[in-house]
């Protein structure tokens, strides 16, 4: 059975049968605690009434333990991939949750039509919308789906932090999380405006080195008025992989 747990609190995951495959879907359950105690640590420690979004989502895993942790707690948790959006949203009607929105879109630094290309085709996996950054992932050590030449590609729109607060009104967030397999910079450009409001505290994001050579992600955190509050090594001293936390200075 698939289940994320926290304290004295249990979810269990729902899937689409056809592409489940039980023990990659433990493993994912699994890993929000044996893998990122950290992160479990800064989403314990959100305020009362929080604004969470949740960017690369995957099976909804830290936005489910948000929720177990926080009962008054605001969610946008942004997927692409159709077949952990659709474990969102049959674990949130199974389970009665309404304080999290699962979204089938792609954040991204522009509004655009493009392709989710998928790294395998099974619940909890990852992948990559567009090829912005194709030659700069295939130098990853971590997989992705211009290393494993998977060829499905399943037209989404992709779109920006400002064109959903600006343009359709969804909620500031006080919180960040951002972990999207590669094109996390994108995630940031597109975010231009929503960057200098007060109401968003803090920023968690992942950072593949081997992606971003030149602290590019870095270099344009130091437009805004945020200090590095953790840097946090998630990964090992042969695939390195970097959770950095910023903090509204």
């Amino acid at each position: 059975m698939s289940e994320i747990k926290y304290k004295n609190k249990t979810i269990k995951i729902y899937a689409d049968n056809e592409y489940s495959i039980n023990s990659s879907l433990a493993k994912r359950c699994l890993s929000y605690i044996d893998d990122e105690p950290l992160t479990l640590d800064w989403l314990a420690s959100f305020d009362n009434n929080a604004v969470f979004y949740d960017i690369g989502s995957n099976i909804g895993g830290f936005s489910f333990l948000a929720s177990m942790m926080h009962s008054d707690i605001k969610i946008f948790s942004f997927e692409p991939n159709f077949m952990n959006f659709y474990c969102q949203v049959k674990t949130c009607v199974k389970h009665n949750i309404s304080n999290i929105s699962p979204m089938n879109l792609a954040i991204n630094n522009n509004n655009e039509y493009n392709f989710f290309k998928y790294d395998w085709l099974n619940n909890g996996s990852k992948g990559t919308f567009g090829e912005e950054l194709k030659s700069q992932m295939i130098k990853s050590d971590y997989s992705n789906p211009f290393k494993r030449c998977i060829s499905s590609n399943i037209g989404i729109l992709g779109i920006s932090l400002d064109s959903l607060v600006y343009d359709y009104g969804i909620d500031i967030p006080n919180y960040i999380k951002i972990d999207v397999d590669g094109n996390d910079l994108l995630v940031l450009e597109g975010a231009k405006k929503l960057l200098h409001e007060e109401q968003v505290k803090e920023i968690f994001v992942e950072i593949d080195d081997k992606i971003y050579t030149n602290n590019e992600i870095e270099n344009f955190m130091k437009q805004y008025s945020y200090k590095l509050k953790k840097n946090i090594n998630v990964g090992t001293s042969q695939k390195p992989m970097r959770m950095v936390l910023y903090a509204r200075d």
